[in-house]
């Protein structure tokens, strides 16, 4: 992968983590709102757990790519 490729994907990475820790406040503040039932308010619940844990991932995968810039050639 060149350098060029790599600051791609590190881009990608970093908007797709800003979209969606924009999603996640959004269901969080959903979530502190009413609810017509206890079904309801957990699937909210479950669409803030599973956005926090795709942006944590996506936080992990950013500072791998951070940490190996050895890798990236300049082919």
């Amino acid at each position: 992968m060149t350098r060029d490729e790599m600051y791609s994907v590190k881009e990608a990475i970093l908007a797709a983590e800003e979209a969606l820790t924009s999603q996640m406040w959004t269901a969080q503040k959903r979530l502190n709102g009413s609810f017509k039932s206890t079904h309801d308010q957990l699937q909210v619940a479950i669409e803030v757990g599973a956005l926090a844990t795709a942006v944590e991932h996506l936080r992990k995968s950013r500072s791998l790519l951070k940490a190996s810039p050895q890798r990236a050639s300049d082919d």
